[in-house]
């Protein structure tokens, strides 16, 4: 008998033999930076991967960090969970000079960031809200007003300046961590909640100096968390749920 008459029983065999999944949701994608996409469920399995941003930089996205809570827990509302460490007050204003210009305080690396998380890079060449998955989530550091590789400094313009003029960086992530649910970056949301570390009435605000040191944000029971954790450049200073006040 020939191949070709055989093909078709086995094919018949195999789709007896493999079940159809039944009321399959199709899973979300994130496009990458090499041109793949990265699924919801791929997502917390995988390595980190980038999204590329109109800007030129990259995002990366990682599986979300979840504080696991007894089911006994009074519902929290949202909130300031943490704030970032003494080592990272900055300014909330731009201040001091760095090459010749302004240092960038706390409130314009903030509107930095949620204006690029505004600007994904799609592939057909049009830009649209980055979305972060549920059970991802997204880092990005803010260092200069133009932090594109491959530029020397003196093109880069104003720089994120900490107390006392040091030059750094701050760290931000959001932190989708809902079992369904897409959650896509909404620029003016954005500043209002990573504002709230800069909010004279709250923790994390420094009252003498004008200064805020970062923290996390938390809305939906914690579920949807924003972070901005300022350092030093020497400084290695990762995002996280568990530096509490």
């Amino acid at each position: 008998m020939l191949y070709y008459q055989l093909l078709p029983a086995l094919l018949a065999t195999l789709a007896v033999a493999s079940p159809t999944p039944q009321n399959k949701t199709p899973a979300k994608s994130i496009q990458l930076l090499d041109g793949t996409s990265l699924t919801v469920s791929d997502a917390v399995k995988r390595a980190p991967k980038t999204i590329q941003l109109l800007d030129g930089t990259t995002m990366t996205v990682s599986p979300s960090v979840d504080d696991k809570r007894s089911l006994n827990e009074k519902r929290e509302a949202d909130k300031i969970s943490s704030c970032g460490p003494k080592s990272g007050w900055t300014p909330v204003e731009n201040h001091g000079l760095h090459l010749d210009q302004a240092m960038w305080g706390y409130r314009s690396a903030v509107a930095a960031f949620c204006s690029r998380a505004a600007y994904a890079l799609n592939p057909d060449g049009t830009a649209t809200p980055v979305v972060v998955a549920a059970g991802t989530r997204i880092s990005y550091t803010v260092r200069w007003e133009n932090d594109k590789p491959n530029l020397p400094d003196n093109e880069r313009g104003h720089r994120v300046g900490l107390k006392g003029e040091q030059p750094g960086h701050i760290e931000f992530e959001v932190n989708n961590k809902r079992k369904s649910g897409d959650y896509t970056m909404q620029e003016t949301s954005c500043i209002s909640y990573l504002m709230n570390m800069a909010d004279p009435n709250k923790s994390c605000y420094g009252s003498n100096n004008k200064d805020s040191k970062g923290g996390t944000w938390q809305m939906e029971d914690n579920h949807l968390t924003f972070h901005a954790l300022p350092a030093a450049d020497s400084d290695v200073n990762k995002p996280h749920d568990e530096l509490r006040i």
